[in-house]
């Protein structure tokens, strides 16, 4: 629409009586029907700098800010706008204007620039919905979910308003309340699909599995849909019922073929079960869909791994960090190829990157990482990082505390290896192994006449006393060599 004749005779009238706020918003609401934001928005400022309780010039203005890709700014608008505005949220049937005026139209434009795919608005467009949504593009979550939560015992009629209060949550990772909002929608409108599609997703995310099938399966009865099948699946793999979940996912499959996520479940489950070609085969149906697809990569390195073939594994791990795929299990997993492979140095790097990404350390993981180090030959930074998980956490890594001690006596600093079983004595922690070795070190041969029966000529590790956890083949030996090189001559006489 052309306006130019009539926009033309009000800036007329407006140049004879520009005290009048009225006229400056019939103005821009002019241009904003011919989609001239930047006019619309100069005009609008003026009509509420001229009567700052003209919140009808607020409102369109925070419209004609978001069409000009000035959230921030729109925000700003329309915080003013909640300040003036008595009862805002029910303006929008109030408002009174000059002219019919195309809100569809409006809002197809407007929103067409906002970062969300889907239409968050309702028909009625009530402001403090707009505020919020427009806090949102703007980066303040915060201030977004507080209008957000202010509407909810208006009890808001229309169902974007829950979806968007519910993924707001979702994304700050507060899963429990995004539930609970989802929860009041679902109350009120049982047949709304999204609704338990979206629980589904979120008690997977929870690893609530069971909640997460229920939900799904309601979904799928009341649309048949791929995704839902594709949760409940999940559901069943967590649960280990993989025959269940590949039927499930064989279904999905019929409803959606060029499902990627099909695709790189039903490798999973294949490759639970042992089927490593059948795993490839729907890896690389999965790479054909998606060529940047790091679930490939990192299943065909899995494959690989499997099948002993470890430079290959090396090279799809790789590829799934390359593609973006942030899981600790890639560099774990990638770790033990490289030491399979002889890079020890950089098997050492990769356990400690999974070791400072998961929340979970074991020992284990860490005596892995010593031993890549002492492979690399990199025997400092070996104790380092046993003493540094020793001082954290003596009594969740005390199975570390006989092998440092050994490390030391590798390189040669029996001193520093009384020390470290000494420490080990103090914080209570000992096996039966360090206690032997503590007294051979400390020069007390009284009560170690069993070695004289146990310790054979091959060096095999004495049989009755337990370490605590499995060493290797390596390790046994040296430490029996250990205890024969410390002990007195007379001891070794058969």
């Amino acid at each position: 629409m052309n306006n130019t004749a009539a926009i033309n005779k009000f800036v007329k009238d407006f140049s004879r009586e520009p005290s009048r706020a009225d006229i400056a918003f019939t103005i821009g609401l002019l241009y904003m029907d011919d989609a001239d934001y930047a006019d619309a928005e100069d005009w609008f400022s003026k009509s509420y700098s001229l009567d700052p309780s003209y919140s009808v010039a607020y409102y369109f203005s925070a419209f004609a800010n978001i069409c000009l890709d000035r959230y921030e700014r729109a925000a700003d608008i329309w915080d003013l706008f909640m300040k003036t505005e008595k009862c805002p949220f029910d303006f929008h049937a109030r408002m009174r204007l000059p002219f019919k005026f195309d809100f569809e139209k409006l809002k197809r434009k407007s929103f067409s620039l906002c970062k969300n795919r889907r239409n968050l608005l309702p028909n009625d467009l009530p402001p403090v919905y707009l505020s919020a949504l427009t806090h949102l593009f703007a980066g303040d979550v915060e201030q977004a979910l507080s209008l957000l939560e202010s509407m909810l015992d208006k009890e808001p009629p229309f169902k974007t308003y829950y979806m968007l209060l519910s993924e707001i949550y979702s994304r700050r990772g507060d899963v429990d309340n995004a539930i609970r909002i989802l929860s009041l929608l679902w109350a009120k409108h049982p047949d709304f699909m999204p609704v338990p599609l979206k629980l589904a997703y979120l008690y997977d995310k929870k690893n609530d599995y069971a909640n997460s099938a229920v939900f799904a399966l309601k979904a799928f009865g009341l649309k048949e849909n791929a995704q839902s099948l594709l949760l409940a699946a999940r559901a069943f793999i967590a649960s280990g019922r993989n025959e269940l979940a590949l039927e499930f996912l064989e279904g999905a499959l019929f409803l959606d073929e060029n499902n990627e996520e099909i695709y790189a479940e039903l490798g999973k489950v294949a490759f639970l079960q042992g089927d490593f070609l059948s795993s490839f085969l729907f890896m690389k149906k999965l790479s054909d869909i998606n060529s940047s697809s790091p679930y490939a990569a990192f299943y065909k390195g899995r494959i690989f791994q499997e099948w002993g073939s470890f430079r290959e594994a090396v090279y799809y791990y790789y590829a799934s960090l390359d593609l973006g795929l942030i899981d600790p299990e890639v560099h774990r997993l990638l770790s033990d190829s490289l030491y399979e492979i002889g890079e020890y140095e950089e098997a050492a790097y990769q356990r400690l990157v999974f070791i400072n990404l998961s929340s979970n350390v074991i020992p284990d993981d860490v005596r892995d990482l010593s031993v890549f180090l002492e492979k690399a030959e990199l025997f400092a930074e070996s104790a380092a990082i046993m003493e540094k998980h020793l001082e954290e956490r003596p009594e969740s890594f005390k199975l570390l505390y006989l092998r440092l001690a050994l490390l030391y006596l590798r390189l040669g600093d029996k001193d520093r290896a009384c020390l470290v079983l000494k420490q080990a004595a103090d914080a209570g922690i000992s096996s039966p192994y360090s206690l032997l070795l503590g007294k051979i070190l400390s020069n007390d041969f009284s009560s170690l006449e069993v070695l004289k029966r146990r310790i054979s000529s091959s060096f095999e590790f004495p049989s009755g006393l337990s370490v605590g956890y499995d060493l290797s083949a390596d390790e046994k030996e040296f430490l029996a060599l250990s205890f024969l090189s410390l002990l007195p001559s007379e001891f070794l006489k058969v």
